[in-house]
């Protein structure tokens, strides 16, 4: 891997960090879309196919972003880590989509700030000394600055379309409460 193309150890720990905090916010997620789903198809009894299949696929999504955020915190030199996530009592559907489209809007900063420090942080090339002591060494395969990148910016894009799915499910809402 070229030099210039690798990260930085600073901004590896950084974007660790922030890829643990979103970690956090993805099992929240994940555990809530299907309480929403099984509230919709159950409890609330909205009828529309399309609206249960929109929530069911967030919660595949979302279970799959942690998955990708498992292991490029691994990729990156880190351990994944998050606390158990306190589930909030059962309220409305409409209300419960209101707090999902907040963490999304906030998974999608997270994955952005995260991106924006991999961009800025093509690593200097190894001196001499540094070469030397890694002599007889197996090297440590190290995933690129622009494979980082490429994820994160994956990771983001899915987020931006998970506002637009909570939004119009939202919008349903609304619909079938008018009615």
């Amino acid at each position: 891997m070229a030099e210039a193309d690798r990260i930085t150890e600073d901004s590896k720990k950084l974007i660790v960090g922030l890829l643990n905090e979103a970690m956090q916010v993805e099992y929240g997620v994940i555990l809530n879309y299907p309480r929403i789903l099984d509230r919709i198809v159950h409890m609330d009894q909205v009828q529309s196919q399309d609206f249960a299949d929109s929530v069911e696929r967030l919660g595949r999504d979302s279970f799959r972003h942690a998955t990708v955020v498992a292991k490029l915190i691994e990729d990156l030199g880190g351990e994944p880590a998050w606390d158990m996530v306190v589930i909030d009592r059962m309220i409305d559907v409409e209300s419960m989509l209101v707090e999902q489209l907040g963490k999304e809007k906030l998974m999608t900063s997270v994955y952005k700030e995260a991106r924006q420090i991999a961009q800025k942080s093509p690593a200097k090339a190894k001196g001499f000394f540094d070469r030397l002591k890694n002599i007889g060494q197996e090297p440590r395969e190290e995933v690129s600055r622009s494979k980082v990148i490429e994820i994160l910016t994956g990771l983001e894009s899915d987020e931006q379309s998970h506002i637009k799915r909570v939004e119009n499910a939202l919008i349903q809402m609304n619909i079938k409460s008018e009615n």
